[in-house]
């Protein structure tokens, strides 16, 4: 998931969507495809106010550019870098995921079952009920304001993150973060939860004004 904000948000404005579709990818037979969306996000007047990326991974399309008459295959996306592996962060932000915080996220819009039924969670392989992966997101962006920016969260340009793992209510979220040497305001982070020491969000990077 990635965005840019262009210019600060209005606190009171209309704003129109628009998406596409800018790369399909095909990774083979059986190993599926990848797609690309982007949305601007505009003013009635058309202003810009933020462009976002989503890249989606489709399980069961592999294979479509070698079938007869079938759509090229566009190249990759250029792959997000690690996050450093010789350092330790130079700060990391620690915050406990409320139980219902998904249940509070649905309120954005997103009634997808999967993550308030405890039946329809258990039929896609997970324990319980999953965090919203833009839920996730906006925590780990609140931890970069937090640490980085002095609460003003106005000074995030860019946040680009790839979800790496499911994250469940109530578990205790840490997000590691490094300064980018030689880079003013650049920023690389990942995320993970200490109740099962697993990393839910990788390959971070950030831009702050």
């Amino acid at each position: 998931q990635r965005v840019r904000w262009h210019q600060p948000l209005p606190a009171d404005c209309a704003v129109v969507g628009k998406s596409r579709i800018t790369h399909l990818t095909d990774k083979g037979e059986g190993r599926g495809a990848i797609m690309i969306t982007e949305r601007r996000v505009e003013t009635e007047a058309g202003a810009l106010l933020a462009t976002m990326q989503q890249v989606s991974f489709l399980r069961g399309d592999g294979g479509y550019s070698e079938q007869g008459g079938g759509q090229p295959s566009d190249e990759p996306l250029a792959p997000l870098p690690h996050t450093p592996q010789d350092r330790a962060p130079d700060c990391t932000d620690t915050q406990l995921i409320r139980p219902e915080a998904a249940l509070l996220y649905r309120l954005m819009g997103d009634y997808n079952p999967l993550h308030a039924d405890p039946a329809v969670a258990a039929k896609a392989g997970f324990e319980r009920p999953i965090l919203h992966g833009l839920a996730s997101y906006g925590l780990v962006a609140q931890a970069l304001i937090r640490q980085c920016a002095g609460g003003d969260a106005a000074r995030l340009k860019a946040l680009d993150i790839r979800f790496a793992a499911p994250v469940y209510p109530g578990e205790t979220l840490v997000t590691e973060i490094w300064r980018v040497p030689g880079q003013a305001g650049q920023f690389q982070l990942r995320a993970r939860v200490v109740e099962r020491d697993k990393v839910v969000l990788s390959h971070g990077y950030a831009e702050l004004a």
